[in-house]
């Protein structure tokens, strides 16, 4: 018997779909809740200067929500019918402060003096009256008022008692053992220039880079201009849905609703002045973080439509 061995090559054809990240990003969108989203471009924004996500009036704490589903029965119905919520019960920030000085300080001359003080801070947590004010009406003399208005300061929440913004942010950064190292001195002596997005000049003065300065300026951004905003009286919360179900006959229609729906927008002014600065460095980094904004844009995009042909196609199975 004779046996044969051969070997032969073929040739075949196969497609196979790459999975890059930014595609699995963008299939990770199509999943996403309108809550979801929001988180997610509003971490984007703190990555990337060319993205500001426009706040809706609507924005509530999100602890609040409950089911965010509305349901029309009529033909002609224009209510939105968001559910009421009870309000909680909160403490507001003047009773807080006070708590904390009667269990830290004890009854002194100095804690006379921040008793005065404190009466003199506002809801957002800012002190509107002036030491040389306090001076005249207590006549005590401006040292004492500053250690007075230093314990207050100590108190929670951080940045409670500054007299301005700039002291509010570095009150925060002082506090915070996480904070960039050069976020207070920056803070301290280059506040003007930060707000107005000097980058450049920053990171010369300091001699960083500007991937360390946006670094500072990410960070900023997660401290609270206003600390004593959460406390405060008993206000009725509300729910916004983030679907709108209507019922018309043996119709029945699903859409999102423009208030439950973040937008996303380009800070063109910020990217020109950028591309006119003579640096390949800031080019590149511009231009990379153009991509990012455009691929988020056709994401969040894609995601709308995808819902809306949703709504298409339980519309075309009712009629069916």
């Amino acid at each position: 018997m004779r046996f044969e061995q051969g070997m032969q090559q073929q040739q075949k054809q196969v497609q196979k779909l790459a999975m890059t990240q930014q595609l699995q990003q963008s299939i990770q969108i199509l999943h996403y809740t309108t809550d979801e989203l929001q988180t997610f471009i509003e971490a984007a924004t703190l990555e990337n200067p060319l993205l500001e996500m426009e706040k809706n009036n609507s924005d509530l704490d999100q602890d609040t929500l409950s089911s965010r589903v509305t349901i029309h029965t009529s033909h002609n119905e224009t209510d939105h019918n968001y559910l009421n919520q009870l309000p909680d019960k909160t403490v507001s920030l003047f009773e807080f402060l006070l708590d904390q000085i009667h269990l830290n300080y004890r009854d002194t001359y100095l804690r006379r003096l921040v008793l005065y003080l404190v009466e003199f801070v506002d809801n957002n947590g800012y002190l509107q009256i002036s030491l040389e004010e306090a001076a005249n009406s207590t006549e005590a003399s401006p040292v004492q008022l500053l250690d007075a208005l230093t314990l207050i300061q100590q108190l929670e929440p951080a940045g409670v008692g500054a007299r301005n913004l700039q002291e509010c942010l570095m009150l925060q950064t002082e506090r915070d053992d996480l904070a960039p190292n050069l976020a207070y001195i920056v803070l301290e002596e280059s506040f003007e220039p930060l707000v107005e997005r000097k980058w450049t000049k920053i990171a010369e003065k300091y001699q960083i880079s500007l991937g360390e300065v946006q670094k500072i300026f990410d960070y900023i951004q997660t401290l609270s201009p206003a600390p004593g905003a959460r406390y405060g009286e008993d206000q009725a919360q509300f729910v916004i849905p983030d679907l709108t179900v209507e019922i018309i006959d043996d119709l029945v229609r699903i859409f999102p609703t423009k208030a439950s729906a973040p937008r996303l927008q380009f800070r063109q002014a910020y990217f020109d002045k950028m591309q006119r600065i003579d640096d390949p460095e800031v080019k590149n980094y511009i231009k990379e973080k153009k991509a990012e904004y455009d691929w988020l844009a056709n994401s969040i995009t894609q995601r709308g439509n995808t819902i809306l042909r949703v709504g298409e196609q339980i519309i075309l199975q009712q009629k069916a």
